[in-house]
């Protein structure tokens, strides 16, 4: 027992005297890559979330041009996310012209693209309440 009492003191002594004489470390946390809250976070082109959005753009994209051709997506360049009280996919995508008239009833990824293509601008909201996507912002040039 008197060893095991003299084994502790020593033990705390042995802490004590290591304790004292060092200076606390203080390191600084830094952290990586955090977005503020609610900013446009970089979102994988292809994935499939990116892809209907981008679909659901150019669906309302030929809704309401005033051409006679569908267009159809050809590729999705970039993506961002951002999320608010929606979710908002800001895309730059090309899309082509097809020779599909609109006046037809047709499945977009069977009609042939001609030679015109659009780089495009999209903004598409997506509310989760009601599973709706909306066109807010499109801009397209050759």
């Amino acid at each position: 027992m008197a060893t095991q009492l003299y084994l502790l003191l020593f033990s705390f002594t042995l802490v004590l005297s290591i304790s004292f004489g060092q200076e606390a470390e203080i390191e600084a946390i830094q952290s990586e890559k955090v977005h503020p809250l609610g900013a446009p976070v970089v979102a994988d082109p292809q994935s499939p979330e990116i892809q209907r959005a981008a679909k659901k753009a150019v669906e309302e994209f030929n809704r309401i041009f005033r051409g006679t051709n569908y267009f159809r997506l050809t590729e999705v360049v970039s993506a961002k996310i951002q999320v608010t009280n929606a979710i908002q996919y800001i895309i730059t995508a090309r899309i082509g012209k097809t020779r599909c008239k609109k006046m037809e009833a047709v499945d977009l990824e069977t009609c042939a693209l001609t030679k015109k293509v659009l780089n495009c601008d999209f903004d598409v909201q997506f509310h989760p309440s009601d599973e709706q996507y909306k066109l807010t912002y499109q801009k397209c040039k050759r």
